[in-house]
């Protein structure tokens, strides 16, 4: 135990020497720096500079006994210059336009504005109202729609996810199942194909039956299709038809010796 304490106290000195050796080197290159400063930059800039401080120098030493009395005439001046300014400016400005606007905001503007917002607020209120209203309305109604719609998106969620739970977990085929071979698979022409032809076909049907149509005289064509032209009135008389001449017999005229009555 008395070895340990020893060991320690040796490296302890060890160590004390060794820090005081390093902290007094790093006081000398400390001083070395301070000096190549000082004779580097510190001397060139102060002889560089000399022409603008040095005239200041002397002025402050002509001027620095006669400073305070120019200070405290210049606090003097702001004092009185202070005061002008609050009869001749501030206390106008106060009486005519601050006190006069206070009593305006106090007695007119801000009960006017309490009065304005608590109004707008109760429109404002009875528009919420009237909104929650129709909304609650719609959402009732609209409620047999949601539920339908909930049970077939709820249908395409439960058949994606057994999809993709048999994609990943597919289970194993029975031992004795049978699998079909692959059968070839039956061409069936493009559908896009067909049913491209199949419009083409029916616009040359209508086509086709649209210019017959066209060519034939139409009965009920608009009146707007013929030129104007004035209509001619024809009027019908009965007239009497000329006699038809009819041979008809007529008796033998038998002379005699007397008259005829």
């Amino acid at each position: 135990m008395q070895r340990l304490k020893r060991i320690g106290r040796q490296i302890k000195i060890v160590m004390r020497v060794m820090i005081v050796h390093l902290w007094r080197f790093m006081g000398r290159v400390g001083l070395a720096i301070r000096k190549l400063l000082t004779w580097f930059l510190w001397t060139p800039l102060i002889y560089v500079t000399m022409p603008v401080w040095l005239p200041l120098r002397w002025m402050w030493e002509i001027v620095q006994p006669v400073f305070p009395i120019i200070w405290r005439f210049i606090g003097r001046m702001g004092l009185a210059l202070r005061r002008l300014l609050t009869w001749g400016i501030w206390r106008p400005f106060d009486f005519l336009l601050r006190r006069p606007f206070l009593w305006l905001y106090h007695h007119g503007i801000r009960p006017f504005s309490r009065w304005l917002i608590q109004k707008i607020g109760q429109i404002l209120g009875r528009l919420w109202g009237l909104v929650r209203r129709t909304v609650a309305h719609s959402w009732a109604v609209t409620a047999p729609r949601r539920h339908l719609l909930r049970r077939r998106l709820r249908s395409h969620w439960t058949i994606w996810r057994a999809r993709w739970h048999l994609r990943w977990i597919r289970p194993s085929l029975p031992n004795k199942a049978e699998i079909a071979p692959a059968a070839p698979r039956l061409s069936i022409g493009n559908p896009r194909l067909m049913r491209l032809a199949t419009a083409f076909a029916t616009i040359a049907v209508l086509l086709i039956v649209g210019i017959i149509s066209v060519r034939e005289p139409q009965a009920d064509a608009a009146a707007g299709d013929a030129a104007f032209s004035v209509p001619e009135v024809i009027i019908l008389t009965p007239t009497p038809l000329p006699p038809t001449l009819v041979p008809t017999p007529t008796t033998e005229i038998i002379l005699t010796p007397w008259p005829t009555p």
